[in-house]
C-alpha cells in the first residue's frame, strides 16, 4: 500500500500501488467477464466488478474539456451497482483541479447559457431546506462563484464563503465579492469556523474518497447544521458516466449508505426538478447524527445491479453508434459545422473523434472564441453553401427545436437524439 493525498479533498489515505485486474470469471447471463481488483467499492466494499466497455480506447474527456489519452475505465460493482473508475489512477490524483479546471467556466457562452443553471440549483436547494435559515454558509467547490451569487440573493443576511482548489476559479469568485479559501477540504484546510449550511454542487462524484470527504465536512458543520449535496442520479444511465473525472456514480440508496458511514442521517431527498439543465440529478440533505432517515425513493424503476449493468452497457453502445453514424454522415459535407460548445459538444469531441476531426467551426449564438481546438463564431456570420452540414452538439432534449430553426435557414442538419436521450 502507499499513501496519496487527494487533490480535491486534501485527505491522505491508503490506496493500492497495483491497480491491475485479476481473477477473471465469466457471467453467462450478462456475457461479461467478472473481475476482482484491489480497489474496493466505496459503498459496499466489494471488489467484484463488471467492466463497462470504453466508448473509445485510449481517449476520454474531462468535465473541464480536456481530452486525455487514456480510456474511461469504468467498472460496475456487481454487488450494489455503484459505477466507479477502476484499474487506473483517478484524474484528481494530479494537479488537475488546481491548475486545469478554468476551462469549465471559460468556454464561450458559459455565463450566458450555463450560469442560470446555478440559480436553478440554488432554488432547488432552498425548496429542500424549507424554512431553515442559516447564518453562515460554505460552498464547497464554489468554482467561479455563480452558486454563491445566487445564494446571496436567497440568503441576504448570511455570511457566505467558498472553498475552491482551482486558483483561477477562486480568483473569479473573489472578484464577485466573496471570501474564498484556495484549499481543499481536509485536515489541513485551515477553515476558521463551522457553518450552518454547507453545500457541494456536483463535487461528490469527483473526490477520491467520498466517506473521508463527508467526514471532513461533518467537522465543519455546526451541531444543528445541514449539508446539501447535488450530484447525478445513476439510477438511469446518462451522459454523466462518460466523464473521466467522475470517479463515482451514485444512486439514492448509495447516498443513504454513505450518510450512515460518515455519521449523518438523511433529512430529505429530492429528484431533479423540471429544469432542462438539471436532468438526471438528485439532491440530498444530511444532518449530523443517526436519526431516522427521511423517505428516499428514486423516481425511476428500482433495477437490480445486473439489470442496471445491462442498461449502462447499452448506453455506451449507443455512443458507439453515434460515433459511427456521425462519422459517416459528415463525410459527404464540404464543410462541417457544430452547433454549440457546451458539455454535449465536448462529449462528441471525446467519443466521436472521426467526426470531430472533420469539424471546421463551432457555432454559438452571440459568441466568438474557441471550443477545444476549433474556432467559435455566431451562426449569423456564416455564409451557407449547398454542401455545408450542421451537427447539433447540444442536449438531445433540445435538438428537435434547433433542427427546425436551422433547417429554415437552409442547413443540412445532423441529429443524434434518437440514440440517447440524456
Amino acid at each position: 500500500m502507499q499513501r496519496l493525498t487527494s487533490s480535491v479533498t486534501g485527505i491522505t489515505h491508503k490506496v493500492p500501488i497495483a491497480r491491475h485486474l485479476y481473477n477473471p470469471i465469466f457471467d453467462v447471463r450478462l456475457r461479461v467477464r467478472i473481475t476482482t481488483t484491489a480497489m474496493k467499492c466505496c459503498v459496499c466494499e466489494s471488489n467484484v466488478w463488471l467492466a463497462v466497455s470504453n466508448p473509445v480506447e485510449k481517449r476520454s474527456i474531462t468535465t473541464a474539456g480536456h481530452l486525455l489519452n487514456e480510456s474511461l475505465s469504468k467498472g460496475h460493482c456487481k454487488k450494489c451497482g455503484l459505477l466507479q473508475r477502476i484499474d487506473t489512477a483517478f484524474v484528481g490524483e494530479s494537479d488537475f483541479y488546481e491548475e486545469k479546471y478554468a476551462g469549465y467556466y471559460g468556454r464561450p457562452g458559459a455565463e450566458i447559457y450555463d450560469a442560470p443553471r446555478y440559480t436553478a440549483m440554488t432554488d432547488w436547494m432552498c425548496a429542500a431546506l424549507g424554512d431553515f435559515d442559516p447564518r453562515s454558509i460554505l460552498d464547497v467547490g464554489c468554482g467561479a462563484g455563480w452558486s454563491m451569487v445566487a445564494a446571496r440573493k436567497r440568503f441576504p443576511r448570511s455570511d457566505i464563503e467558498g472553498v475552491e482548489p482551482s486558483k483561477f476559479n477562486a480568483g473569479r469568485a473573489r472578484q464577485a465579492g466573496f471570501e474564498v479559501y484556495s484549499t481543499k477540504i481536509g485536515a489541513d484546510s485551515g477553515l476558521p469556523k463551522t457553518y450552518d449550511l454547507i453545500y457541494a454542487n456536483n463535487v461528490l462524484q469527483h473526490v477520491l474518497s467520498p466517506i473521508e470527504f463527508l467526514i471532513e465536512l461533518r467537522d465543519y458543520l455546526s451541531s444543528k447544521g445541514r449539508l446539501v449535496l447535488i450530484c447525478p442520479d445513476s439510477s438511469r444511465p446518462s451522459s454523466e458516466m462518460l466523464w473521466v473525472d467522475h470517479n463515482y456514480s451514485f444512486s439514492p440508496g448509495h447516498l443513504v449508505r454513505l450518510a450512515e458511514k460518515a455519521g449523518f442521517h438523511v433529512r430529505s431527498w429530492l429528484p431533479n426538478p423540471d429544469h432542462a439543465t438539471l436532468l438526471n440529478k438528485q439532491l440530498i440533505v444530511f444532518a449530523k447524527g443517526d436519526g431516522r432517515h427521511a423517505p428516499v425513493k428514486s423516481t425511476v424503476r428500482n433495477l437490480s445491479p445486473d439489470d442496471l449493468y445491462e442498461e449502462r452497457s447499452n448506453y455506451v453502445k449507443a455512443w458507439e453508434t453515434i460515433r459511427r453514424v456521425l462519422g459517416e454522415q459528415v463525410r459527404t459535407f464540404s464543410r462541417t459545422f457544430n452547433f454549440g460548445c457546451s458539455s454535449w459538444t465536448w462529449l462528441l469531441a471525446g467519443y466521436c473523434p472521426e467526426y470531430w476531426r472533420k469539424v471546421d467551426c463551432c457555432l454559438v449564438d452571440q459568441c466568438n472564441g474557441a471550443c477545444l481546438d476549433k474556432p467559435v463564431q455566431p451562426p449569423s456570420q456564416v455564409l451557407i453553401s449547398p454542401g455545408d452540414g450542421l451537427t447539433l452538439g447540444v442536449n438531445p432534449v433540445t435538438q428537435e427545436s434547433y433542427a427546425r430553426r436551422f433547417r429554415s435557414d437552409g442547413w443540412q442538419i445532423v441529429r443524434w437524439d434518437n440514440y440517447v436521450q440524456a
